[in-house]
């Protein structure tokens, strides 16, 4: 039954990467133009906060390939503005001590905040995370709390 639990909570992240992607991708903005290379329609860039979240195994801050797909769409959508700052939130699960899961929490926050640093964002931008754990919201107790939430607040530049 555990594993059972567990092969269903991992699909349901994955479900939940993919619609976040989907979600990211309806923002993007690009030109239109014809055979000629003339623009038909330029839109403009939003620079609207960006929200994702990204999920994690079990007792785990090492990124997933679907968080690392997902993490990385979010990058190139805020590179396109001014990233005014980033917020970063680890949450755990709590099936461990209230230390435990703090602990677990700002690791996942870490993660977060390296991946995006190796994609040219300065560690300055970053607010770190609470690794709140327990006190964080949940709809399912299990799944939806492994992860990170990251906030890009953007605005257009100059």
């Amino acid at each position: 039954m555990a594993m059972a639990r567990e092969r269903f909570g991992g699909a349901v992240a994955k479900a939940m990467a993919g619609l976040t992607a989907v979600a990211l991708l309806v923002g993007c903005q690009s030109d239109r133009t014809t055979s000629g290379g003339q623009v038909i329609v330029a839109s403009p860039t939003t620079c609207d906060a960006v929200t994702v979240s990204i999920y994690f195994d079990r007792r785990s801050a090492r990124l997933t390939g679907e968080a690392v797909t997902l993490l990385s769409a979010a990058a190139k959508r805020a590179h396109r503005c001014r990233v005014d700052s980033i917020d970063i939130t680890g949450v755990a699960d709590a099936p461990d001590a209230p230390e435990q899961n703090a602990a677990l929490s700002r690791a996942r926050a870490r993660s977060i905040a390296r991946a995006l640093n190796a994609r040219g964002f300065p560690a300055f931008s970053f607010k770190p995370g609470r690794g709140d754990g327990a006190s964080a919201p949940a709809v399912d107790p299990g799944s939806f709390r492994r992860r990170a939430d990251v906030v890009f607040h953007l605005s257009p530049r100059p």
